[in-house]
């Protein structure tokens, strides 16, 4: 046994009288084994550190006595080889191919910034296969609607520091956009040259939905679309802000016995109605100079002019049945 060896078992000597199996710690049938084909065993002596080790075995014939015959039993040549190195790059691989193939969608370019891996998560998030992307740059998947002056910034920052984190408005194949979460990392080599960009996206869509959901339920009117009251006078509020000689007029519309009608006629005949009187309102004046401010008054932020609220309410007389 050479040096080597002893150092990768952890043994101060290896006696000439210690079989292969007493050395290494295992047993008669992966010995038999290993004279058949390689093996590969977790070695853990005590006091010693542990390792992955690969042993081959292979039979040295006895030396022939002179007669044809040789004096002893054959011998075993044992290979060890020290291979946790290798298993724990192999396992980096692993865990890397596994977190790569994940459901977060990843995107991964060469300096150049050329596309030269997507993950199935990617491919489904923006409706391309791989063969379209691959060798293409990212901007085939630019929406148009960020300016150069965004990207330059975005790419200011992965050159001086290696990361940029932020929203992005990309393009899927169908057309539709997508606002995403895009973590993107540079990869160096050990020299510091930068060899790779990944991606890191999150789709941001079905949360934008929720926010906008959330917004018009606080903001609007559920039945007519109207913005509602607390909304209404936040843009009154803004617009004499804005303008320090602000002017107009404020029309209040109060649809007569309304109660009256709903109990005669039944609810959804009333709701019907505010949706025409919103209708009516609509065809005149941008929608936020419109409001229902209660169940059956409606707000209209008009002009300053002579006669403008006169004018408005012979337009609803003539449009109404």
């Amino acid at each position: 046994a050479n040096p080597e060896l002893q150092r990768i078992l952890g043994l101060a000597t290896l006696s000439r009288t210690r079989t292969i199996d007493e050395s290494l710690g295992l047993d008669a049938r992966k010995i038999d084994r290993a004279a058949r084909q390689p093996i590969t065993f977790w070695h853990a002596p005590p006091g010693a550190t542990p390792r992955w080790l690969r042993l081959r075995l292979a039979a040295l014939p006895g030396e022939d006595d002179g007669t044809g015959e040789t004096e002893d039993a054959p011998a075993q040549l044992a290979l060890v080889e020290d291979i946790s190195l290798q298993r724990e790059q192999e396992d980096r691989l692993r865990l890397a191919a596994a977190a790569f193939e994940s459901r977060q969608p990843t995107l991964i370019t060469d300096a150049g910034g050329t596309i030269v891996r997507v993950n199935q998560a990617f491919l489904a998030l923006s409706g391309y296969t791989a063969e379209e992307l691959l060798g293409q740059n990212p901007r085939i998947l630019a929406s148009g609607r960020q300016d150069r002056r965004f990207y330059e910034e975005l790419w200011r920052a992965l050159v001086e520091e290696g990361y940029w984190e932020g929203e992005l408005l990309n393009r899927r194949r169908d057309g539709s956009v997508i606002p995403q979460w895009q973590r993107i990392t540079a990869v160096r080599d050990e020299a510091g040259f930068t060899t790779h960009y990944v991606a890191h996206v999150v789709d941001l869509s079905e949360r934008r939905s929720i926010e906008a959901t959330l917004h018009r339920l606080e903001n609007y009117d559920p039945l007519t679309g109207l913005p509602n009251r607390s909304h209404f006078l936040q843009r009154i509020e803004a617009v004499l802000a804005a303008q320090e000689k602000a002017q107009g007029k404020l029309l209040l519309l109060d649809i007569d016995a309304f109660r009256s009608i709903n109990d005669a006629l039944g609810p959804a005949r009333g709701d019907a109605i505010l949706r025409e009187v919103a209708s009516l309102l609509g065809q005149a004046h941008p929608q936020e100079h419109l409001a229902r401010v209660s169940a059956d008054v409606f707000a209209v932020l008009l002009p300053p002019d002579e006669g403008a609220i006169d004018a408005e309410l012979e337009r609803l007389r003539a449009g109404l049945p």
